[in-house]
């Protein structure tokens, strides 16, 4: 079987993944499935997601609901016809390697598949052995958002998507930093090991490292710079800043108690990027 090439934005959750997927799923040289996030190399090389049959089901369910409600009307019988195509691919077995790749079999003539699962920041050096061996040309974006912002952000998002938003009212300063201590929570803050674990494995024509606050300020030249990165054309965008989420979280400040709780946490984060020679952003929590 022909090596394919892929191009994986690996996260920071909360540090605008969502929006550069929008801005490139429909890009002529980029094919994307009808899952932005499949996350089989986290399955395959962490304990920290299953793919099990149960759990895709969940996806497909979700995702057949949303057709229904919101894409049918917009899709002719043929594209129907692939998507659903498309899912009984992904909810067959086993889930291996040759699983993962028949995800890609639509791509037509274009130069790269795309996989935009954020666990995948997370994956060991194994795992990201397992990744470059499985392709044949890798390009990694990972974003990288203020530590505690990042943080705040994922808090927030996910007592949103919990239905218990509710609880940012009366959850406590101990609430809070119990909820952020959790593992998941927790690994995707941890840059400077997964920046470690794949700069083991990927040289800088491989892995790319952006900041959330360019994506912000100037996000053309993101974009531009990330077709760069991949050598495809250059196209116009009309895009809105990450700075209006398109997975929007609750719009509460984070208290500076819990501010100063989360820096302490990550607080290596900081000092460990610095000690790596990136220059950290003026806007991030440096100095609290």
């Amino acid at each position: 079987m022909k090596k394919l090439n892929i191009f994986m934005s690996i996260g920071a959750a909360k540090s605008a993944t969502t929006w550069l997927y929008q801005m490139f799923k429909d890009h002529q040289d980029i094919y994307f499935s009808p899952e932005k996030e499949i996350h089989y190399f986290a399955h395959a090389n962490t304990r920290d997601w299953n793919l099990n049959y149960k759990e895709r089901s969940k996806t497909f369910t979700n995702q057949a609901q949303w057709i229904e409600k919101v894409w049918l009307k917009n899709l002719t019988d043929e594209e129907f016809k692939q998507y659903f195509e498309w899912y009984a691919r992904y909810l067959s077995e086993p889930v291996n390697d040759e699983w993962y790749m028949n995800l890609f079999s639509d791509r037509g003539g274009k130069k790269y598949v795309a996989d935009f699962s954020n666990s995948t920041c997370f994956i060991n050096r194994r795992g990201c052995r397992h990744l470059k061996r499985s392709f044949d040309t890798v390009k990694l974006v990972y974003t990288l958002r203020d530590p505690v912002d990042r943080l705040w952000s994922h808090v927030k998002f996910h007592l949103m998507w919990t239905g218990k938003s509710h609880l940012l009212e009366s959850y406590t300063d101990d609430d809070f930093i119990k909820l952020a201590n959790r593992r998941n929570f927790i690994i995707n803050s941890l840059y400077v090991k997964n920046i470690t674990n794949f700069a083991k494995t990927f040289d800088e024509s491989q892995f790319k490292i952006l900041f959330f606050e360019d994506t912000i300020n100037n996000p053309i030249a993101v974009l531009n710079e990330i077709e760069d990165f991949l050598g495809i054309d250059q196209r116009p965008y009309i895009t809105k800043s990450p700075e209006k989420p398109i997975n929007k979280g609750v719009p509460r400040p984070i208290p500076d108690t819990i501010k100063h709780a989360f820096r302490e946490i990550l607080d290596k984060q900081y000092s460990g990027l610095i000690k790596m020679g990136f220059t950290l952003p003026k806007t991030w929590n440096l100095d609290i």
